[in-house]
């Protein structure tokens, strides 16, 4: 069988060329570009295919060979088992350190769920991937599942590096950082913090008292967001309307009934999840603080019970529905062997009752 027309590759020799990458090693999609064929060209040809011509076989391996690419031989082991089943993992489940809310956590892997049945996987939900350095052997090396998907990275961010040097297919939900050696595909949480704080300010509020734990990867960029939005309305952050709370999904009452018990000395509510959101909600009334008369409350994910709520719950949506989509697209990539860059979704202010207008 004839292989693909060549097209004009954009170098000049092997020994000459520039590298295809910048900062990271180069994938099989660098080397398809540099040779002008597809990635499953180069796939066959660097494993000796006779499907591909002598003539492109020698020309693929030449240019692998000078940018140093070589095969992920574990990952295209697993390729080569066929595995069906993809596995979900969480993090911080059994320590009551929980990086993800459970409602967010639900529509997430219902929308995951449906998205792995469209492209022929089911879904293997496991135990936490931090309680166990040996998680990945015994999924992916058991083959009980083809890859993983981890959602949410808690505190673990070196852990997941070291567990993707060791060539292990996974990606994972949550947040980008510079130095990851990982796949990510979530929300951009900075603006989406930037929006939430700068849509209260923008209503006047100037007390604004953030929930959440700035220490934590994703709630630490809404944060950052919170008070880049202060600095723009040339308002300060007061640090001690900072109330940490290091499960996303519970409201510790107590601290906020302690801040309420000489009435509120905050005007606002911004949390880094709608559970959070929904929580400070039902405290101020239990308080008698009327929202949003006295204190405007804005939270974060949109769950379905976000809009149920008494008043209907502002909030900055994240788009589940894509990434699930991304998360399983590059996982597909990363169980063929390639190196698939990291995704940032776009978040949008909901504007509902708990804020007025």
């Amino acid at each position: 069988m004839a292989d693909e027309p060549e097209r004009q590759a954009p170098f000049q020799a092997p020994t000459h060329a520039a590298p295809p990458t910048v900062g990271r090693p180069p994938t099989m999609a660098d080397i398809a570009r540099a040779a002008g064929v597809s990635e499953s060209t180069v796939s066959r040809a660097l494993a000796g295919s006779s499907l591909v011509s002598a003539k492109t076989r020698d020309k693929v391996r030449r240019i692998a060979a000078a940018h140093h690419y070589r095969i992920n031989e574990r990952a295209r082991s697993f390729r080569l088992q066929k595995s069906s089943t993809v596995a979900l993992v969480t993090c911080g489940v059994r320590r009551g350190t929980l990086s993800l809310p459970a409602s967010f956590l639900i529509d997430l892997v219902a929308e995951l769920a449906e998205r792995g049945g469209g492209e022929g996987y089911d879904l293997l939900i496991s135990r936490d991937i931090h309680e166990d350095r040996a998680l990945m052997s015994d999924l992916i090396g058991a083959q009980r599942a083809g890859g993983v998907i981890v959602l949410g990275q808690g505190g673990h961010h070196h852990l997941l590096n070291a567990l993707a040097d060791e060539g292990w297919p996974f990606v994972v939900w949550g947040a980008q950082r510079p130095d990851q050696r990982y796949a990510t595909v979530g929300s951009n949480n900075v603006r989406g913090g930037a929006m939430a704080a700068g849509h209260l300010l923008a209503l006047g509020r100037r007390r604004i008292l953030f929930l959440g734990d700035p220490d934590h990867i994703e709630a630490g960029d809404r944060y950052r967001g919170y008070c880049r939005a202060h600095a723009e309305a040339g308002v300060a952050v007061d640090p001690t309307l900072v109330l940490r709370h290091h499960n996303a999904g519970l409201l510790n009452k107590a601290r906020l009934q302690a801040l309420l018990a000489d009435g509120p000395a905050f005007d606002a509510v911004m949390a880094t999840s709608d559970l959070l959101a929904l929580g400070a909600i039902q405290t101020l009334d239990h308080a008698g603080v009327r929202v949003p008369h006295d204190v405007a409350v804005v939270g974060f994910d949109d769950i379905h019970s976000a809009r149920h709520a008494t008043p209907p719950l502002t909030t900055v949506r994240q788009d589940v529905k894509g990434g699930a989509a991304y998360l399983f697209d590059a996982l597909i990539r990363r169980m063929a062997g390639d190196r698939p860059a990291s995704v940032v979704l776009e978040t949008r202010l909901i504007q509902r009752a708990s804020c007025g207008g």
